[in-house]
C-alpha cells in the first residue's frame, strides 16, 4: 500500500498498518496548501478517497485533492 501526490512528484511513498487494525498511514510533513493524490492498492491505482474535499479526472484517471492548513483549513476531516 503507497500514497502518490503532487506532494512526492507522484513517487510512491509507502503507508504502513504496524498495530493490523487496517487503518494505513504515513507522516508526511506539508505546507498549507492544495495537493493531489491517489492510493496504490496491491498495484491498483485509487483515486478517489472517501475523505478528500474534491475529485479530478485526468489523463482518464481519477485523482482525490486535499487542503492542507490556510483558509481551507475548516474543510479538513
Amino acid at each position: 500500500m503507497a500514497i502518490v501526490g503532487d506532494f512526492s512528484a507522484w513517487q510512491p511513498l509507502p503507508l504502513s498498518d504496524p498495530d493490523g487494525d487496517g487503518i494505513w498511514s504515513a507522516i508526511i510533513p506539508l505546507p498549507p496548501g492544495r495537493y493531489e493524490y491517489a492510493f496504490l492498492v496491491d498495484g491498483k491505482w485509487v483515486g478517489q478517497d472517501p475523505l478528500a474535499h474534491e475529485y479530478l479526472r485526468t489523463f482518464g484517471e481519477y485523482v482525490s485533492v486535499r487542503y492542507v492548513g490556510g483558509e481551507h483549513a475548516d474543510r479538513s476531516s
